[in-house]
Order: structure tokens, then sequence, then C-alpha cells
């Protein structure tokens, strides 16, 4: 939302931190899955299994809405120096899923679908 307003994107501490980030097509694709009745109470992670740090979000992010606006770099937050990465496994065990799209994709997709939205 702020590179849809010409504004610079921000990042905290040093943008090293890394995240696991599943585009929502796949999201819902797990969730259809496991909510078949087999897998009644069963817990898992719908996940990716791959860290993607934020600056290299945010240079997806920069690539796909096309902005030549530079990070601003701000004071590191509290997930400073954090990797959170869910295991996939016993989703690809128990519903036979996987996240299928690429970050790079993920981002044009939801790039696409924001300018979209603003202008309905």
């Amino acid at each position: 939302e702020r590179l849809a307003r010409d504004e610079e994107p921000t990042v905290y501490g040093d943008g090293e931190q890394s995240l696991d980030y599943v585009y929502v097509d796949d999201a819902i694709a797990a969730l259809l899955a496991l909510a078949a009745p087999e897998h009644d109470g069963k817990t898992l992670n719908v996940s990716s299994g791959k860290g993607t740090t934020v600056n290299a979000l945010t240079a997806a992010m920069l690539d796909a809405s096309g902005s030549r606006r530079s990070p601003r770099m701000c004071p590191p937050d509290w997930t400073a120096g954090s990797r959170r990465v869910g295991d996939p496994a016993v989703a690809a065990r128990e519903l036979g899923w996987t996240a299928s799209t690429p970050i790079e994709t993920g981002v044009r997709r939801c790039w696409e679908w924001l300018g979209r939205s603003e202008r309905a």
C-alpha cells in the first residue's frame, strides 16, 4: 500500500529477519484439503519451509510495483534477528499439499490485485 501511494517502503533493523510466506491461494488450497472429515482435529503448519528475508520481500515488492524508491531503514523492532519458518512435512504427508507459488509470483499477483481493488 505504501508503494501504491508512491511512498518508500520501511524496513526495521537490518532486514535480515526472515519469515515463511505462503501465497494466499496456496494457503486456501491447504485449508480446503484440511476441511475433509478425515483430517478433523489434526494440527499442521501451512508453510513453505523456506525463510524469506524482509530485504528479499521488499526487493520483490519494489520489482512488482516498478518503483525506483529505496527502502527507509528504521530502528530494529522486536523481530530483529528472528527466523520464523514452519515445517510443512505434516501438511505434505497428510494432505499431499505443498506451497507452490514462488514469492516473486505471489508478490506480483498481490500487487496486481491491489491495483484492481483500488480501481473498483
